[in-house]
């Protein structure tokens, strides 16, 4: 610490610990942002000193003095210059170069998000009372452990139990004016929500601007520097002599002013000795290399836009293409990625940059597109069926349909999550979602764009299977020939004696300690259960059957990813089930919408089915 600013430490702790005097701000504005953090940490009388309510304008004046964007109401100025230029740390293990969740408002790596991030479906397993109302009162980020996704909400486990307990505690005070709190709490709860969010925005905005402006703060100091370099330079007439002989020997072979910023900052050309034929011969190599480098990355650069820019006009053409459909049509055509894929759109889209593409440039593979979509559709289920002859040939009758059957289970050769599990699911797969495409400016053709970004090649699934026909023998049913609408049918029949009871709300408000009944596909598509034994994944008993409970079904699924199986007024602008029931309820009539029947998740999202029946086990 300069010497200037350790004295303006020690009279800052000297004025602390009296009364507040003249010059103080002053003193202040010496110290930085980082100095400060670091002092209020040196012992517990600092930290009580520099943390106290009385000198929070001591932050306020750290902050302001350099450009931090105003804290929340709920958060001091101390802890928000910490959040803000702090040492970028996580704030549960100190790892290192952890970027700040602003709607969280905290810096957390990936290794402690795993056990403290809870994705929203998943909560009604881990929190059965917790209902869509109770997670208003909570900020959530859209940030998961190693993706993003605005449609996805993701909840700090610690607040939700804090608010649990703070609800718990508010609805069991008996005293005067106990519902008025709870309901104060519960609108003040939404209300800072709801500001969170706004502040997260405005916080992006500015830590865009803050870093833009630290970068351009920085090349202006190097450009000062550099011209510093060249104006001492120019007082030696040698060195300046022999940067000019420099550029003009290179414009002479052809290269342009451009290209001389190539160059710019290399030890070859900053050098102070007189150019010579020799010291040219051996610099020369080096300086074309740096420009043909340079030239490289622009056209690299300009190449990958161009791609960028011929898919954006694709997009709408394409989902102009498909809303001259049903939804029940459109939603089992590709995606848009595996439409560029295609050798009639592939070609417009990596010609030449220097081509201009425009929507015209598509009008004739848009008119074949019809006979493309038949023969993707056609090979994908080709592909899909003989992949379960060659696994299930043997075991099956020539004559049954391979792909009907509850044993035919497929995946994805990325391991994705959200695999297709029977044949008639694979259009719904997606390995990135629904036509996202998260640019990368290392692809220079559709080729790399597909294998970083489309689907992965179906795989049939043994593990999943044996499950499935161990699944199937278990009811009694022969797995040669039972297909999946007949597993299917079954409905939750299934029990798993390893997944431990916990708290289930069952239809009267009781809450009771049971494990839910399973359908076929819930236990094939938990990991959990593909490597347990029949023992402890079993069938209900009838007299189990007869005991079993109605569950409360909470609806805590927010996220947009549904749409209308009636019309196709939410193509890729997918909302939430709330709002899509009340769409096909007004605007179609159907009181009591079903899925699949008037409404459906779209392609490249899961929904997980939320159990309906329990039984009741200590």
């Amino acid at each position: 610490m300069p010497l200037d600013v350790l004295f303006a430490v020690c009279t800052v702790i000297y004025l602390l610990s009296k009364e507040y005097r003249p010059g103080f701000r002053q003193i202040c504005s010496m110290l930085t942002s980082r100095d400060l953090i670091n002092l209020s940490r040196v012992d517990a009388n600092f930290c009580r000193t520099l943390t106290a309510y009385n000198v929070s304008f001591v932050w306020k004046t750290v902050r302001e003095t350099e450009g931090g964007i105003e804290p929340p109401q709920d958060i001091p100025e101390y802890r928000w210059v910490d959040l803000l230029f702090g040492v970028s740390a996580c704030d549960l293990c100190d790892a290192r170069n952890v970027r700040i969740d602003w709607m969280l408002r905290r810096r957390i790596c990936k290794r402690c998000l795993k056990p403290n991030l809870v994705y929203e479906p998943r909560i009604a397993k881990m929190f059965p009372d917790v209902d869509a109302e109770i997670l208003s009162l909570i900020p959530h980020t859209h940030s998961g452990i190693t993706t993003y996704n605005s449609s996805s909400r993701y909840y700090w486990i610690p607040d939700i139990d804090d608010i649990m307990d703070k609800l718990e505690d508010l609805e069991a005070d008996s005293k005067p004016g106990a519902s008025k709190r709870l309901a104060r709490f519960i609108k003040q709860r939404k209300h800072l929500v709801k500001d969170t969010l706004k502040h997260a925005q405005r916080c992006r905005v500015w830590r865009l601007k803050y870093n833009n402006t630290k970068a351009d703060e920085s090349e202006q100091l190097m450009e000062e520097r550099y011209e510093e370099q060249v104006s001492f330079c120019i007082t030696i007439r040698i060195s300046l002599i022999t940067n000019h002989r420099i550029e003009n020997r290179l414009l002479e072979l052809g290269y342009t002013p451009e290209d001389m910023s190539a160059i710019r900052m290399s030890n070859s050309v900053r050098r102070n000795t007189k150019l010579t034929s020799a010291s040219w011969t051996k610099i020369r190599p080096g300086l074309e290399d740096m420009i043909l480098q340079q030239r490289d990355r622009i056209a690299k650069a300009e190449r990958s836009r161009a791609l960028q820019r011929r898919i954006g006009i694709l997009r709408p053409l394409y989902m102009s293409y498909q809303r001259g459909f049903d939804p029940a049509v459109w939603r089992q055509m590709p995606p848009l990625i595996d439409i560029c894929m295609f050798a009639a759109f592939k070609s417009l889209l990596e010609s030449p940059t220097k081509d201009q593409i425009m929507e015209s440039s598509f009008s004739r593979a848009m008119e074949d597109l019809p006979n493309l979509i038949a023969a993707w559709r056609q090979d994908r289920m080709a592909d899909a069926r003989n992949l379960a002859i060659a696994e299930l040939g043997s075991q099956v009758n020539t004559t049954v349909d391979v792909t009907t059957l509850a044993i035919c289970v497929l995946g994805c050769s990325k391991g994705c999550y959200n695999h297709s599990t029977t044949y008639a699911d694979l259009w719904r797969h997606r390995c990135s979602g629904y036509n996202i495409l998260y640019w990368d400016f290392n692809f220079q053709d559709v080729d790399k764009l597909y294998e970083c970004r489309g689907n992965g090649e179906i795989t049939f699934d043994s593990q999943r299977s044996a499950v499935a026909s161990s699944l199937v023998t278990m009811v009694s049913r022969d797995p040669a020939i039972t297909t999946t609408e007949e597993m299917d049918s079954l409905g939750d029949v299934f029990l798993c004696m390893h997944c431990e009871s916990y708290r289930l709300r069952i239809h009267g408000g009781e809450v009771i300690y049971g494990r839910p009944l399973l359908t076929w596909r819930q236990c094939i598509n938990d990991h959990s259960h593909t490597y347990l034994t029949q023992c402890e994944v079993r069938p209900v008993t009838a007299e189990e059957k007869s005991r079993q409970q109605d569950l409360v079904i909470i609806d805590n699924d927010t996220s947009s990813k549904w749409a209308c199986l009636h019309c196709s007024e939410y193509l890729e602008d997918w909302t939430t089930h709330q709002s899509m029931s009340r769409h096909v309820q007004d605007l179609h009539g159907v009181d009591e919408p079903v899925i699949e029947r008037d409404l459906f998740v779209a392609p490249g999202y899961t929904h997980l089915r939320q159990h309906i029946h329990a039984l009741q086990f200590e």
